[in-house]
């Protein structure tokens, strides 16, 4: 059976976190499930945990598994170089995975309710530009009196990927475009 296996930075060390992770991260991929669903493709996300782990798990795949398109999915933890796109199975999220949740303040006002306080979160269009440490306290700032309380990697993330709109992220987002874009073409291009 043809399959992508996506190998994502994140979920800490524990089956269940690893596992909320996975199914967000399907949540935010949906287009791509049904599609490759319906194209008779195996899609997996595997959750791995931090980055050294995540990038052992892809090179293991791409050698035990060489008729998979395995992707490698981490955070840049900064500005990324322009020769960093070259390799179509590693991508990025720029700078890390909370700019793809603040690149949808609908789906966070959404999620968190009352006290949500949407201020905080930047507006700028390109919120890869935008350092992790901004992201991560508008993050918390934004949450800190909603009933949910402030922003929880662990607790919250896997939610809002489930929540945020693809379409807001990508058109926000450029390396997630990247990455919706290649996955797109790998799923019409393979017979």
């Amino acid at each position: 059976m043809r399959a992508i296996r996506i190998y994502v930075e994140g979920g800490g060390n524990g089956k269940g976190t690893k596992a909320a992770l996975r199914m967000g991260f399907q949540g935010f991929l949906k287009e791509f499930w049904e599609a490759a669903r319906d194209r008779k493709f195996k899609l997996d996300i595997i959750a791995c945990g931090d980055r050294r782990a995540t990038e052992k798990g892809f090179e293991i795949a791409r050698s035990k598994r060489p008729r998979a398109f395995s992707i490698l999915l981490t955070d840049s933890d900064g500005p990324l170089a322009p020769q960093c796109t070259r390799d179509r199975q590693r991508h990025f999220m720029v700078q890390i995975m909370e700019s793809w949740l603040i690149a949808d303040p609908a789906a966070l006002e959404d999620f968190y309710g009352q006290g949500f306080n949407a201020n905080p979160v930047p507006s700028r269009r390109d919120v890869e530009a935008i350092d992790k440490g901004t992201v991560l306290s508008a993050l918390e700032r934004a949450t800190e009196r909603t009933q949910k309380g402030k922003y929880h990697k662990t607790k919250h993330a896997p939610k809002l990927l489930k929540r945020v709109d693809p379409k807001v992220v990508c058109s926000r987002a450029p390396y997630c475009d990247r990455l919706f874009r290649i996955l797109d073409e790998r799923l019409k291009s393979t017979p």
